[in-house]
């Protein structure tokens, strides 16, 4: 998922997340995951401490599971509009059941806990579920500083060019800044446009 993120161009730093090198894997995104993976089972005490920052990596994903599975549910009752037909699918019970079942996820924890059946001993029982949402609001106060609020006050728009790498042939999309022409920044709303894909070779050369 790093790798891809990278390669996506919304990550810092994006080309060393997106590159395979040296042994054509995702050594950076594994690195990442396994150093944050050491982090959570070595760094903090037992307790709350650990109760919470397993909860508060967990509870983001059933949110996200909400939109995936609520997005997959309006792309079936929608099909011809999306020109949507893929060979393997899940059914529409199955995603509509996992759909359900992370709305639980996400909404059971706010509901107050008898006595002695919190899952913490200090700590708010829903402190990780605010945390947890205040992560997802960061990262789209990110997208908006980033792809929003700074093309506008910098007077340039964001072009998306996919790269192709020349050693192993994986896309990338690289993000270029180019200022706005007079007109441009009176009528434009659209703020990230795509250019034709290039390879790398090209770019070096």
């Amino acid at each position: 998922m790093v790798q891809e993120l990278g390669r996506e161009g919304i990550l810092p730093f994006s080309r060393f997340w997106a590159s395979s090198k040296p042994f054509n894997a995702p050594l950076a995104g594994l690195f990442e995951h396994w150093l944050v993976s050491v982090i959570i089972m070595l760094a903090p005490p037992p307790g709350d401490a650990y109760n919470f920052i397993l909860n508060v990596i967990t509870y983001p994903l059933s949110v996200i599971n909400v939109f995936v599975a609520g997005g997959l549910l309006w792309i079936y009752w929608n099909p011809t509009r999306y020109e949507w037909n893929p060979p393997f699918r899940a059914t529409i019970p199955a995603t509509s059941l996992f759909f359900l079942s992370n709305i639980y996820l996400v909404a059971a924890p706010f509901v107050p806990p008898e006595d002695g059946q919190s899952v913490y001993n200090d700590l708010p029982y829903y402190l990780h579920c605010v945390v947890g949402l205040g992560i997802l609001a960061a990262g789209g106060v990110y997208w908006l500083v980033w792809a929003v609020l700074l093309p506008r006050i910098g007077k340039y728009e964001l072009v998306r060019t996919t790269e192709i790498s020349d050693l192993d042939g994986w896309e990338r999309s690289v993000f270029s800044r180019v200022p706005l022409s007079q007109g441009a920044r009176k009528g434009s709303l659209s703020l990230v446009h795509d250019a034709p894909p290039v390879t790398s070779a090209s770019i070096s050369s």
